[in-house]
């Protein structure tokens, strides 16, 4: 009886801790995810460059204005260089209006993100789900200090003469793609940084060309047991974390938001940080 006792109250225990993590800390508690990439194609002037990544928030009901607090504050604490955003902002917008007051919200709190070098941002499915959704997203990211690159690149100089190409491509889903536009100019000698909302589709890009590539889109499957249970188009076959393809690495973040459910299992949600280390 006693064995069969403590059996009840390890699995109630597991149910209660599996139930904390997934309905409140991997949803509400953001973290920061640290990495490094060495390459040799950047100048000493960039060496120990931090790039930070961060998407999906889907701001609603579950990702409200705490929430956005927190991932503002976690952001400046970086000290980041460059700060990159992946898409979807808010969640299905197109269906759930959004107000004036919520807008200039969210411009207060974007405008107070810090990069040394410069934002820049990315659409996701999100933002493209009608033309006043697009338009709306455009005046957010205008108006908060971030660049969108859609389907083109900018060289990011820092002193001197030296530079390091940054790229990014449109959404597969309910975007527009165009991977010769986004990589126009670009050598395979420079140091070639690409970022996108699908991840999917860095199987259409040049591995000559992309060393290090971002992405987001699939909230790490959102909720992982045997197998994950979010895996929209365009992140059907990359989905979560990094994976080596030819001679690019992909990063897929977790992002820091829900869709449909406030529940994250073995996705929680997280800030990519990459520093960028001369080699």
């Amino acid at each position: 009886m006693k064995n069969k006792f403590f059996i009840v109250i390890g699995i109630t225990l597991f149910i209660f801790l599996v139930c904390l993590d997934s309905f409140y800390l991997a949803t509400n508690f953001i973290r920061i995810r640290k990495e490094v990439y060495y390459t040799n194609k950047i100048s000493e002037e960039f060496n120990g460059m931090k790039v930070v990544f961060f998407s999906d928030t889907h701001l609603n009901k579950f990702f409200n204005e705490k929430r956005l607090k927190q991932l503002v504050d976690k952001i400046n604490k970086i000290d980041a260089d460059i700060v990159l955003f992946g898409g979807d902002l808010f969640d299905h917008p197109g269906s759930n209006n959004v107000s004036e007051e919520t807008k200039n919200m969210v411009i207060s709190y974007f405008s107070k993100i810090e990069a040394k070098l410069n934002k820049y941002a990315v659409y996701g499915n999100h933002d493209l789900e009608n033309s006043n959704v697009k338009e709306l997203y455009n005046q957010i990211m205008k108006s908060s200090g971030f660049e969108i690159l859609n389907n083109e690149n900018v060289k990011i100089h820092n002193k001197k003469n030296s530079y390091f190409n940054l790229i990014g491509i449109d959404s597969m889903l309910l975007g527009s793609p165009n991977i010769n536009s986004a990589y126009e100019l670009i050598q395979d000698k420079d140091f070639n940084l690409v970022f996108c909302h699908t991840p999917d589709i860095v199987e259409k890009v040049n591995p000559n060309k992309t060393d290090l590539f971002l992405a987001g889109h699939s909230h790490g499957g959102q909720i992982n047991f045997i197998f994950p249970i979010y895996k929209p188009y365009g992140a059907e076959k990359y989905y979560k974390g990094i994976y080596k393809i030819y001679d690019i690495i992909l990063d897929v973040s977790n992002g820091v938001g829900t869709t449909r459910y406030d529940i994250r299992f073995n996705a929680p949600s997280e800030i990519v940080v990459y520093t960028i280390e001369r080699k």
